[in-house]
């Protein structure tokens, strides 16, 4: 039906979908406006909307006929609840289609239920949530897979890269996934296929190109019309609802009408449409906040951290304060150990400075409504934040300064700790050269070393006042407690030891992290130009801190060679520790998984049982 739905009171055949054949239909006679459909306002108080039979019949035959989605032989698995727009509209979908209408309801039954519920009824699509899609596939066991489905639709919320790929992990080779977008205002506006053999999109996944009687525009700040760019995103269509029942003032805001019938809603939903006329949803426009005079989208944060492995879900959320608005990420980690520095510090690889979460919470799950959509009103309310604390001192009012330029932050406190602020080993390095180049501090007491020591503002600023050496100059220690044996990290050529932590704060605070660089990397002195010169330095700095073994070591790159090296000479040495294995190679960065997922973990070798011996990964 490649021209719409049918006309009134005229017999079309619906397109082809799932293999079937058409079915004749008839539309209803148009007599004004239908019965209302419940619509919730961003200020969650109920609105009605109205809309016409016609309207409703064009919606339904969109979902499914009209893009394919499905016809008259196939058994469509509807998750959506009847109560709503959606739901309800599926259901119509199998009056339109003679297609077989399957309803499981996850308000009731565990998605647990789903994959042996699907295979009973032959199930060949699914409608569903993102959200219960995630449930799915993280409680579906190993092996097993949705093999009956050749369709897997989804709409309602953002999903993202790695969501999407954990889908199409677990359906058949030849499913088809579909990304849907739309409204009770509107009814289904556009909708992205994943085709099978097509590459998973990077971040947040589009919603794709407009459906039959829709077309898109943005509206930027300055209220121009564009059909590509960022802005609020406009819908022209003659397949509109009427507007809200009984509130004529809010219809005239959301709607304007033309004499050729086609009219133009206003959404809240900031887009991007590309060139090509795909379109990406950004955020809400009653959700995007300033921040330090930057207008900033939290759906495109949410998307950075939905690209971490070690993200589940999250979003972003402005909170108003006394004296500025800050960015909140609520967090549910996909493993057991995460920290909000590594969380900040992997925002700052890849946006600006301000649009870096000033707070983390950490959750179990994100609430949700019965629909399976983001409640963010049940979010729990933000830490209590104090006002920074000034410095004291003109010098600390200087350091203060450099750190917030190293760090892209407009301002931080007196006993703010720089890695927790999401400081890494490059931005230490312009933060120590900042401090050599332009207030003439002697390199012989700059090191990333000292950083670590005194990571705040205060010890930092005290601590190059006093001109005061590091405990060992080529020895950092990462994380000191803990009741497991020491690991000590060596760093390769031209690394620096403050690189590991990262590494450090994966292990957990069970695990004492020691690090160690070259002489001469920070400190003046000639450096050792041999690997058994660098590793008979190490092991002296390595027993003063355990005399005895067992010893165990780990080396990034040429550090792995001088951890073998260090291994010999600590064999060698006796004293009483064991010493033997290999120390294995890692990323100076390497992020530890949980123990259910040991792909990119960074494991250690542990010198004391001999060739091979390699116990207590890091878990």
């Amino acid at each position: 039906m490649p021209g719409g739905p049918p006309a009134p009171r005229r017999s079309r055949r619906a397109g082809p979908a799932g293999g079937g054949d058409g079915v004749a239909l008839h539309a209803a006679r148009r007599r004004g406006p239908g019965q209302p459909g419940l619509h919730l306002r961003f200020d969650g108080a109920p609105q009605g909307s109205v809309l016409r039979a016609r309207t409703a019949l064009h919606d339904t035959w969109t979902n499914s006929s009209g893009s394919g989605c499905y016809g008259p032989r196939d058994v469509v698995a509807n998750l959506l609840p009847l109560g709503f727009d959606a739901g309800l509209k599926g259901a119509l979908g199998g009056l339109l289609t003679g297609s077989t209408q399957q309803l499981f309801d996850p308000r009731t039954r565990p998605v647990t239920d789903l994959p042996g519920w699907l295979r009973e009824v032959g199930a060949s699509v699914l409608v569903a949530s993102p959200a219960i899609m995630r449930g799915v596939v993280t409680t579906l066991p190993p092996g097993d897979r949705l093999d009956t489905l050749s369709r897997v639709t989804m709409g309602g919320e953002t999903v993202h890269a790695a969501q999407l790929a954990a889908i199409r992990s677990v359906v058949r080779p030849d499913c088809e996934i579909r990304n849907r977008y739309g409204s009770t205002e509107t009814g289904l506006l556009s909708e992205f296929r994943l085709l099978p053999g097509d590459p998973v999109p990077d971040g947040a996944v589009p919603v794709g190109w407009p459906v039959e009687g829709m077309q898109f525009l943005v509206e930027d700040e300055h209220g121009e019309q564009r059909q590509h760019g960022t802005g609020r995103l406009l819908v022209h269509s003659r397949w509109l609802t009427e507007g809200y029942w009984g509130a004529p003032d809010v219809t005239a805001t959301a709607y304007s009408g033309s004499a050729d019938g086609v009219r133009t809603f206003r959404t809240n939903d900031v887009a991007r449409i590309d060139e090509d006329g795909c379109v990406t949803l950004l955020g809400r426009t009653d959700h995007s906040v300033k921040i330090r005079g930057h207008l900033v989208a939290p759906g495109e944060v949410d998307a950075a951290l939905f690209a971490l492995p070690e993200v589940r879900e999250a979003v972003v959320v402005g909170v108003e304060g006394s004296e500025q608005t800050r960015l909140v990420a609520y967090v549910v980690p996909a493993v057991q150990r995460l920290d909000a520095a590594t969380v900040r510090r992997a925002v700052r690889e890849v946006l600006p400075g301000f649009m870096v979460p000033q707070d983390v919470v950490f959750l179990t799950a994100l609430p949700r409504t019965e629909r399976g959509k983001l409640d963010r009103a049940a979010l729990p309310a933000p830490p209590v934040r104090g006002g920074v604390t000034p410095p004291n001192t003109d010098w600390e009012r200087v350091v203060g300064a450099e750190f917030a330029r190293a760090l892209g932050l407009d301002e931080v406190g007196l006993h703010d700790d720089f890695f927790e602020l999401g400081g890494d080993s490059l931005a230490a390095e312009a933060l120590l050269a900042a401090m050599g180049a332009e207030m003439g501090v002697p390199a012989r007491v700059l090191s990333t070393t000292l950083l670590q020591e005194s990571p705040t503002v205060s010890s930092f600023a005290e601590a190059v006042r006093r001109r005061r050496a590091p405990e060992h100059p080529t020895m950092i220690r990462l994380r000191g407690e803990g009741s497991r044996p020491p690991l000590f990290c060596i760093a390769g050529a031209g690394g620096v030891a403050v690189g590991f932590r990262s590494l450090a704060l994966r292990l957990g605070p069970d695990q004492p992290v020691w690090a160690l660089q070259m002489h001469g990397m920070e400190n003046r002195g000639r450096p050792d130009w041999s690997v058994r010169a660098i590793a008979r330095r190490h092991v002296v700095a390595v027993r003063s801190v355990q005399p005895q073994g067992p010893y165990r070591l780990a080396g990034h790159s040429l550090g792995g060679i001088v951890a073998l090296e260090m291994a010999h000479q600590l064999r060698a040495a006796g004293g009483g520790g064991r010493v033997g294995g290999r120390p294995r190679l890692l990323p100076a960065g390497a992020r530890c998984l949980s123990s259910g997922d040991r792909r990119g973990a960074a494991p250690t070798g542990e010198a004391d049982r001999g060739a091979g011996a390699h116990r207590d990964r890091p878990r």
